[in-house]
């Protein structure tokens, strides 16, 4: 096993391999116990670990949300636009009225603006 005295390395390489799917939490322990660490050090790796997973689930929830949002609202504007505009075009008969749905267009397009800008940050 790859292993590196620098603890933010180690840190980071378990990390990546949990989230890779290659290894649990609890590996961490026998892994740092069969490599001679000292209990003091094997808790504040675990520590260290246990945190930056709980960001990552964190920034990853907050992405699928953020998604949703972005696509939602594009679904919300496009089914506004496809009102509007099948009125117009005559897709649907009004009998001469038009229905202008800028609920729908202007509300969609703010919740994916707002999506979008959250997924850039």
């Amino acid at each position: 096993m790859f292993m590196s005295t620098d603890h933010a390395h180690t840190i980071a390489h378990f990390v990546d391999e949990i989230r890779a799917g290659r290894m649990e939490l609890s590996d961490i322990r026998r892994r740092l116990e069969q490599d001679g660490m000292p209990d003091k050090v094997i808790r504040e790796i675990f520590i260290a670990v246990d945190d930056q997973l709980m960001r990552h689930m964190l920034k990853d929830a907050a992405n699928s949300r953020n998604r949703n949002m972005m696509y939602g609202g594009l679904a919300l504007c496009g089914s506004g636009l496809l009102i509007t505009l099948g009125t117009f075009f005559g897709m649907m008969d009004m009998k001469g009225y038009y229905i202008v749905a800028y609920g729908p267009v202007l509300s969609g397009a703010g919740m994916a603006f707002v999506g979008w800008q959250n997924l850039r940050t």
